[in-house]
């Protein structure tokens, strides 16, 4: 946390709303912003995501506590990513660039060994292979996404279906 900003109010606040209202009415692209303000804002940003990991961690020395992190399958995901204008936007959910569209899917399967994937995946996998985990039928829930247990657990008589993964805004795409 970046103690002893002092700065601009809404960047001491954590708010870049202000910056991204700059940003996308086409002002001057010299926002009056020091490098002490954006490393203010970085600074917060990190701060949450420390929050983060210090709960999840809470919740894994929970579970562990009560004897049930061996059997608890376990999904940690992310819808999109932050700017800092690297691509000259601030927030999010404005581009289709790597650091918006790819996103952590971790998932702690009871009795699996951690593997990584090169193979596209996407968010809407999730259920699909949650539902699957938990022995629910879901092909009668007309899921766009599809189960990842084939793919995780190696079973080439049932593969995942190859596909490729899109990602769109306004009128960009990507894929």
């Amino acid at each position: 946390f970046a103690v002893g900003y002092e700065g601009k109010d809404f960047i001491a606040a954590g708010d870049p709303l202000p910056i991204a209202e700059m940003v996308y009415q086409q002002q001057p692209p010299d926002l009056g912003l020091t490098q002490a303000d954006w490393d203010h804002l970085i600074a917060l940003y990190d701060e949450e995501i420390r929050y983060f990991d210090t709960q999840f961690r809470k919740l894994l020395d929970g579970l562990e506590e009560r004897g049930l992190l061996g059997n608890t399958l376990i999904a940690v995901v992310s819808d999109h990513g932050e700017e800092f204008l690297e691509h000259g936007d601030v927030k999010h959910c404005r581009n289709v660039f790597d650091t918006q569209v790819r996103t952590p899917l971790l998932l702690k399967i009871p009795g699996s060994n951690p593997q990584r994937f090169d193979q596209a995946v996407q968010n809407l996998d999730l259920a699909p292979t949650l539902l699957d985990y938990a022995g629910i039928d879901a092909s009668s829930l007309n899921l766009e996404g599809q189960s990842l247990r084939p793919l995780i657990e190696a079973d080439v008589d049932a593969p995942v279906q190859a596909r490729i993964a899109f990602s769109r805004w306004k009128d960009l795409r990507s894929v």
